[in-house]
């Protein structure tokens, strides 16, 4: 399998740091399943790395279907974002994040996302645990949903790794 869906939560936002260090283990089995000190990138395991993008997604998968479209009220996250309209994953920016799952609003028909399924902007990432889509968080969020976003619980999903 080239592609997994890793669950787990990280609380250090900003789809696009990588792992850090300082995060010992992350992930829903580990002793640390909220993710504290954890990047998106730390979910995945030794050999694997988040998902760029939607056309690495569909070349790995090797499919153009999301290989997580479970219906278990989940969102698995990529680094893909949408360009500053939010309308196509061409020319991404930091607004909005892209991945697969049934949370959040539907790609739309030829925004170009491979088999990415689904987004989150701030509305489904509020910039608290009470707003949105919990534990889904976006702080100050704005158009900038891939540098703020976290999850600081292990439940409704977590992201998708590629292997290396």
């Amino acid at each position: 399998m080239d592609v997994a869906a890793c669950q787990g939560g990280f609380s250090v936002p900003d789809i696009n740091l990588g792992p850090v260090p300082e995060c010992v283990e992350a992930g829903n089995t580990s002793n640390n399943p909220t993710g504290q000190g954890c990047t998106a990138a730390n979910l995945c395991a030794l050999g694997f790395h988040l998902c760029q993008s939607g056309a690495e997604v569909g070349a790995k998968a090797k499919s153009q279907q999301c290989p997580t479209d479970t219906g278990a009220d989940a969102f698995w996250l990529t680094a893909q974002s949408l360009n500053a309209a939010g309308n196509s994953c061409d020319d991404p920016t930091e607004n909005n994040v892209v991945g697969c799952g049934d949370i959040g609003p539907q790609v739309g028909v030829g925004w170009n996302c491979g088999p990415l399924t689904h987004y989150l902007s701030e509305v489904q990432c509020g910039d608290s645990p009470r707003a949105g889509i919990p534990p889904w968080q976006c702080v100050n969020g704005g158009a900038t949903e891939a540098n703020t976003i976290s999850k600081p619980d292990p439940a409704k999903g977590g992201v998708l790794c590629c292997r290396d």
